[in-house]
């Protein structure tokens, strides 16, 4: 069952699984693209952060913030996860291929997927 999701109305649905859901799911959408194709993002809760450890039977609050994404209370900073500067290259070949479609063309309705 590791490539299934019940939905409560469509019972089993297979699915391609981008992502390890750990948690509880809290909701699911379904969404169909231009390609006739099906995207379900997932909103799930989990009762742990990655991002940040802290040893257990200890609290700490948590700051969110732009320049650091999490300052402990106790003084700890966790850097932000930097993914534009990951996907920059990816990014700016995308941006040229759009701009190269036409809008209204069967091909300009295509996406990037690679």
């Amino acid at each position: 069952m590791n490539n299934k999701i019940k939905f409560p109305r469509l019972g089993w649905v297979k699915f391609a699984k981008s992502l390890v859901v750990e948690g509880r799911i809290l909701s699911a959408t379904i969404h169909r693209m231009l390609s006739g194709k099906y995207f379900v993002p997932v909103l799930y809760e989990r009762n742990y952060c990655p991002y940040v450890s802290v040893e257990k039977g200890r609290a700490v609050g948590i700051d969110l913030g732009l320049k650091h994404f999490a300052i402990l209370s106790d003084g700890k900073k966790v850097k932000a996860p930097k993914y534009f500067r990951k996907y920059k290259k990816q990014l700016a070949k995308a941006q040229r291929t759009m701009s190269r479609r036409t809008n209204g063309l069967r091909t300009g309705k295509k996406h990037v997927s690679k």
